[in-house]
């Protein structure tokens, strides 16, 4: 039951078309015109049948890497040089090798091949995107402990950080065995809301600069940065332009006590990923009562420094869900659904 409510948690689901705007619960889809954002145009990068639902990416040397949340295959390997398609990989089970719910990538040290975390078996898979996948000789690591990591990152070569749905702290650590060492960081706050709920509800991608030492955690149902030390010292809490959040009421699911949500949630960063300069987050301001299952999608790029100062936005000709870098830091890599899968590139603008 906790592995279902977890997943429920995150499902991202298929877009579906947009729905009118009602006022109910606000407006559907918040307004950025007095931002004035930077408008900027896609271009198709890979598409075609082996897309199903793209989702998180990661540029490891010259490929990229697309997880996809609904076909037999869990990642996918991608030329970054022409957008071709070089294999599939890790299919759906739980033995060695096969991913039942692949989350996010980690990677542990620059030019190392990367991890995927698989949030339903906690489990991290090396995969090596330039040489054939042998699920039976994978690399993979547990993590093992009384809590329920969300997107473990390598802060270094034998540390892990990671989200999670605990009352051990925002952040919780890992060793290089995979074996829980600690929680760090004032968990959220509201009075009889369990601190799982409040985790749950709470929750957002994380992104890393090593060189500064620095975490930042973008929230899922607000529009709400957070800015932490490695040791998971906060270092500043901000806000984004619109000060939303999480609309939700604690429910009981078969004796225990988890995140219920409606139409009125509206969700805030759907991704986040950075540079050493800036933290870009995708940025959805939609009601699941305006927009339905595509209410994570999002048109709009809030760009961040690391001293939380919203210093940009960029607004996209078309809504993605998920962010990834390329290597020289001059594109962004765009996951969409429709009007079909594919996965999108955006040049940053100075």
């Amino acid at each position: 039951m906790k592995k279902f409510l977890l997943l429920a948690a995150f499902a991202c689901v298929t877009a579906c078309g947009e729905r009118a705007p009602s006022l109910k619960y606000g407006p559907a889809e918040l307004d950025h015109s007095s931002l004035r954002p930077v408008k900027v145009n896609s271009r198709v990068f890979a598409s075609g049948s082996f897309l199903g639902m793209p989702g998180r990416m990661l540029v490891s040397g010259d490929y990229l890497l697309v997880l996809d949340g609904a076909t037999d295959s869990a990642v996918h390997v991608i030329s970054t040089r022409d957008g071709h398609r070089v294999r599939s990989i890790g299919r759906r089970g739980k033995g060695p090798g096969e991913f039942e719910g692949a989350r996010s990538f980690a990677v542990r040290s620059a030019g190392d091949p990367p991890w995927v975390f698989d949030i339903s078996l906690g489990r991290l898979t090396q995969v090596d995107p330039a040489t054939p996948f042998h699920p039976a000789s994978a690399r993979t690591l547990l993590l093992a402990g009384e809590v329920l990591p969300v997107q473990p990152l390598w802060l270094n070569d034998t540390l892990l950080v990671s989200p999670n749905f605990s009352d051990r702290g925002r952040l919780t650590f890992f060793n290089s065995e995979g074996k829980f060492l600690r929680g760090a960081g004032t968990l959220p706050s509201a009075p009889g809301t369990p601190p799982s709920v409040l985790q749950q509800a709470w929750v957002g991608g994380m992104t890393a600069s090593r060189s500064r030492g620095l975490l930042a955690i973008a929230t899922f149902y607000a529009d709400q940065l957070e800015i932490f030390r490695n040791d998971g010292t906060l270092v500043r809490k901000v806000r984004g332009p619109f000060h939303f959040d999480p609309q939700y009421t604690v429910a009981n699911a078969g004796g225990m006590l988890t995140m219920s949500s409606g139409d009125a949630m509206r969700i805030g960063y759907s991704s986040v990923v950075s540079t050493d300069e800036y933290i870009y987050a995708v940025f959805s301001g939609r009601t699941r009562e305006g927009f339905g299952p595509s209410s994570s999608f999002g048109r709009y790029i809030h760009v961040f420094d690391w001293d939380g100062e919203l210093v940009k936005v960029l607004e996209l000709d078309t809504a993605v869900l998920s962010l990834a870098l390329s290597a020289d830091h001059r594109t962004l890599y765009a996951s969409r659904h429709e009007p079909e899968p594919a996965i999108l590139t955006f040049q940053i603008p100075n």
